[in-house]
This record gives structure tokens, C-alpha cells and sequence, in this order.
């Protein structure tokens, strides 16, 4: 049952992993095509003009090139969060398969030494209530014997 839970959260661990990565693909496709597209903006501001030569600056160009600014740096904070959340998952996944690992190494080992306990103790328990039963009769009439024989039955 516990195996079943952890293969669950792994596979709900690797599908959100898969949805962070494919989110980052499209954002890193994203800031590339904003950033070509704010040199383009750019390069059409700064067309060759001679010295001295008043030009005016493009009133809308200004605008898209704040625009696509601000645009890119929302991007690229949103490509850190992603990376972080996909680090996150990473080391998830790392405890988990620990985790998945001991457990498979003990379940491998209890069954075989549940049973050997099982047994040694049924016949330790078989021995000590016997001698209880002998120390609880000492008890009334033999009260030092009775904690010796409890003594060596800690033994």
C-alpha cells in the first residue's frame, strides 16, 4: 500500500516535471523572439543619419520598446521561477526514489526475520510465563525468593 502511494507521487512528481519543463521551452522561446524583435525596434531608431543632422525619435517605437522591455523582464523572472520549481522537483524525485529504496530493502529483510523473531519469541514467552506463574506463587509466602527468581528472569 505504501509502495503504491509513493509510485503515485512519483508519477504526479515526473508529470509536473514534464509540464515545468514544456512551460520553460515556451518561455525561453518567448524572451528569444522578444528580444530579436526589440533589436528590430532598435535598429530602425538608430538608421544611419549624418552628424549633426536633427532626427525625431518615433513616439510609438519608444513606447514597444518599454512595452517589450518590461515584457522580457517579466519572462525571464518567469524562466528563474521555472528552473527553481524544476530544481525543487529534481530533489523530490531524488528523496523519493531513497525513500522507494529503503522501503523495498525492508520489506526485503522483515518478512524473513518476522518470523524467526516470531517464533523465538513465542517460546521465550511460553518460558517466562511459566516462571512468572513460579515467582507470583513464591510471592505470598517467599518474598525474597520470589525477587531472586524475578531477578534471573531479567537475566
Amino acid at each position: 500500500m505504501l509502495q503504491d502511494l509513493l509510485n503515485s507521487y512519483e508519477e504526479e512528481l515526473h508529470n509536473n516535471q514534464f509540464e515545468k519543463k514544456e512551460e520553460l521551452d515556451f518561455v525561453s522561446t518567448k524572451i528569444s523572439e522578444t528580444e530579436k524583435l526589440l533589436e528590430l525596434i532598435k535598429s530602425e531608431n538608430e538608421d544611419v543619419f549624418t552628424d549633426f543632422t536633427p532626427r525625431t525619435i518615433s513616439l510609438k517605437n519608444a513606447d514597444k520598446i518599454e512595452e517589450l522591455t518590461n515584457e522580457l523582464e517579466k519572462l525571464k523572472s518567469d524562466k528563474t521561477t521555472l528552473l527553481q520549481d524544476i530544481g525543487f522537483i529534481d530533489s523530490r524525485l531524488r528523496e523519493l526514489k531513497s525513500a522507494m529504496n529503503e522501503i523495498s530493502s525492508f520489506v526485503d529483510v522483515v518478512p524473513n526475520s518476522s518470523k524467526n523473531v516470531s517464533r523465538e519469541t513465542l517460546s521465550c514467552t511460553s518460558i517466562s510465563r511459566d516462571k512468572l506463574h513460579l515467582v507470583l506463587s513464591y510471592l505470598p509466602q517467599d518474598p525474597i525468593r520470589a525477587k531472586i527468581e524475578l531477578e534471573n528472569l531479567l537475566k
